[in-house]
């Protein structure tokens, strides 16, 4: 086993290496990550996560993979210790648009990767287990409906929303049938796009739940507002989406790269460390505001929400 374990290691960090040299390049030449092209090199890494070492995507892909180096074969996957982050893949060619998506998106607490053709959707949905997807219909290399028919013959359950230009009943018609979960058509609110995709992940077996709440504190995860106590705290987007792990997960171990994955998409790149000084800042809120919360640090592995003890 300690042989498996030295070969998964060196596999998964020549893996990271190759992808990090070839991520320099894709970025000089596009602003988005072609899930296709780098399809092989993630595919190697499985032979890592066959022996039991948790290898998170993002590690392959950021400073994450240096910084945690594999999570030191920690025994048990991210869904048995801390669950995933909600996580949107949005599958939309124009630029401007996708731009547009992702961050309006990322302002209300989701992370978004960006697929720009059907092959770049077709892989990205293979490799990573996403929480819902935005499909538009129209693309270069095919059509949307391909990507979503392909999504669910490989059992991909995830909840599909169509944003496209095609207003037809009979479009409409073909996309739900084909296995989309809703369908909105282009012009569009973004407001509206925000609850439709909220809608469907508070359905049951969805990942997004409405009011959180430990101890004396609550969590209105739709509408990003926290209190203690009942008295409004103010807290940033990335200390929300980080206490929103730790109360969906309240008296368990969180990785540190979960939140990782929690806050940060494949395109991102994350300053140094950046975890630990959101967490300081939440603590610090916490405690000024008298939340009967406090979250310990697991070292080298992630952190605990429990209540604090009288």
């Amino acid at each position: 086993m300690e042989v498996m374990n030295s070969l998964a290691l060196a596999l998964a960090m020549e893996a990271s290496k190759s992808l990090e040299r070839r991520r320099l390049r894709l970025s000089q030449a596009r602003p988005r990550l072609c899930y296709a092209s780098t399809f092989v090199i993630l595919a190697r890494v499985t032979v890592a996560i066959n022996v039991g070492l948790v290898v998170p995507v993002r590690d392959l892909s950021g400073s994450a993979g240096r910084k945690t180096a594999l999570n030191q074969a920690i025994p048990n996957r991210w869904e048995l210790i801390g669950g995933k982050p909600v996580r949107l893949l949005v599958v939309e060619d124009e630029d401007r648009l996708s731009g547009i998506l992702k961050s309006k998106l990322g302002d209300v607490g989701f992370t978004v990767d960006i697929a720009g053709s059907a092959a770049d959707a077709d892989a990205a949905l293979e490799l990573i287990n996403f929480d819902a997807a935005v499909l538009d219909l129209g693309l270069p290399d095919g059509d949307g409906l391909a990507v979503l028919k392909a999504a669910r013959r490989i059992g991909k359950a995830l909840p599909i929303l169509i944003l496209t230009a095609r207003d037809a009943v009979e479009d409409r018609v073909a996309g739900l049938n084909a296995g989309a979960d809703d369908y909105l058509t282009k012009p569009f609110a973004m407001t509206e796009l925000i609850a439709r995709i909220k809608a469907l992940l508070r359905r049951p077996g969805g990942v997004l739940g409405i009011t959180l709440e430990a101890g004396n504190v609550s969590l209105d995860t739709v509408g990003r507002e926290l209190t203690v106590a009942g008295s409004p705290v103010r807290l940033s987007r990335q200390e929300l989406a980080i206490l929103e792990q730790m109360m969906r997960r309240f008296g368990r171990i969180v990785p540190k790269a979960v939140l990782e994955e929690k806050l940060y998409g494949i395109d991102d790149e994350p300053d140094s460390n950046p975890i630990p000084v959101h967490v300081h800042h939440l603590r610090r809120q916490l405690e000024a505001a008298s939340a009967t919360l406090a979250i310990h640090t697991v070292r080298g592995v992630g952190y605990i929400l429990a209540e604090t003890t009288a």
